[in-house]
């Protein structure tokens, strides 16, 4: 498909072995109208990719075009019974492979959720190959196999499986379980993050994120079909790997990991409020990590509280103040300095968006991370277990209780 400008208006113009299509404006506006219906759609939307419906639509319409006017509307119906025919197509198996860099791995495998860490061996190799059901003469394509999964020996990889009709969507599907699983380990870096003269950043991803390069995953398609699909992003900033050993790994299990990990294995849609809360205050975590300056790292980790401990209309920076000092502070006294100290570092946020201050000291983002961030959600973590807490409601009425003991 080629998008094109002309001297009027755009149009999208569309060749194949079955002839040229070229739509304006309004068949522009159809066509992406009834993709964007059948995404929405809870059967259809979750297996397709974007693209794949498009081409579906786009051959459709490029075969009615050179049928007579009098067949028009039986030709219509039987290309219509065809797509619904394709779209009820069953979603296949997946194995998603990536890369990761900037990580060492110290322990055999780390799952979070249902992405799997791994060093990736001659032994995850040879159990990978063993599960391909290649056939003696299928010499070229497993030589790609072994060739590819050589080119991985020795690099910390995330596994997942997924379920999807297309390679498109598949990769989609993947890439969000995977970076999903990638925050949740960002997040615990914050626990051992130090001051460094250059402010150089742990910070790692898959393969092609950290650097303006291109990479490829490698896609399985039902143990048989390997496919590659090319991905690049970039990050800002210094950088430094990153290691999880046996001592990290049990200082995340302390801080509730395995609480994290079961609320990953549910699907998106099965999670309660809270969950998706959780979820979304541990990507915003990450990305506090990841952005470009003091400031915007700052801001990034005020959302993350944001995000756990407030209601869309309620008055943020008392109510978010208090939140943070009951939950965080052992004692009474302890309690009190948190509380001013939050509503300290809530001034600083609100500077920095509505004045544009970018002087943020480097002690006053890692006290925000470390002490105040990083704390909160691991005992609301603790909570969400031990409480019963499934919605920013109920922690309001736990935060309510507290406040009398």
């Amino acid at each position: 498909m080629n998008v094109e400008e002309t001297r009027s208006r755009p149009y999208r113009a569309y060749s194949s072995d079955l002839g040229s299509l070229y739509l304006r404006s309004d068949g522009i506006k159809v066509l992406d109208l009834i993709v964007s219906e059948l995404k929405s759609n809870a059967e259809i939307g979750p297996k397709f990719s974007n693209r794949y419906l498009e081409v579906l639509i786009e051959k459709c319409l490029l075969r009615l075009l050179k049928v007579e006017e009098r067949d028009i509307e039986i030709k219509s119906q039987e290309e219509l019974d065809s797509l619904l025919t394709v779209l009820s197509s069953q979603a296949v198996d997946w194995r998603i492979i990536a890369p990761i860099e900037n990580l060492n791995l110290g322990v055999a495998e780390l799952e979070i959720g249902v992405v799997k860490f791994l060093n990736f061996d001659n032994a995850a190799k040879s159990r990978m190959v063993g599960e391909f059901r290649l056939s003696e003469n299928e010499t070229g394509l497993r030589t790609m196999v072994d060739e590819e999964l050589d080119s991985l020996l020795n690099v910390v990889c995330a596994e997942v499986a997924v379920s999807a009709v297309d390679g498109t969507r598949a990769e989609e599907i993947g890439t969000e379980m995977i970076e999903t699983a990638l925050d949740v380990l960002r997040f615990y870096q914050l626990s051992s993050l130090v001051p460094h003269p250059f402010f150089a950043k742990n910070y790692f991803g898959i393969k092609g994120n950290l650097h303006r390069d291109m990479t490829s995953f490698l896609m399985f398609e039902d143990y048989t079909n390997i496919k590659s699909c090319a991905c690049s992003h970039h990050a800002r900033g210094p950088m430094r790997p990153f290691t999880i050993a046996q001592n990290e790994l049990k200082g995340m299990v302390t801080d509730n990991l395995h609480v994290v990990s079961d609320i990953l294995m549910k699907s998106e849609k099965s999670r309660t409020n809270f969950e998706r809360d959780l979820v979304a205050a541990i990507h915003f975590c990450s990305l506090s990590l990841r952005e470009g300056s003091i400031a915007e790292m700052f801001v990034s980790s005020v959302i993350a509280l944001e995000a756990l401990m407030l209601d869309e209309h309620e008055a943020i920076t008392d109510n978010l103040a208090e939140r943070v000092a009951l939950i965080v502070g052992k004692d009474l006294d302890e309690r009190k300095w948190l509380f001013a100290e939050m509503k300290r570092l809530y001034q600083i946020r609100s500077s920095i968006v509505h004045s544009g201050n970018t002087d943020i000291r480097l002690s006053d983002l890692l006290f925000l991370q470390k002490q105040i961030v990083y704390r909160c959600i691991v005992n609301l973590l603790g909570l969400f277990q031990a409480e019963g807490i499934f919605n920013t409601s109920r922690l309001a009425e736990y935060i309510r209780d507290r406040k009398f003991r």
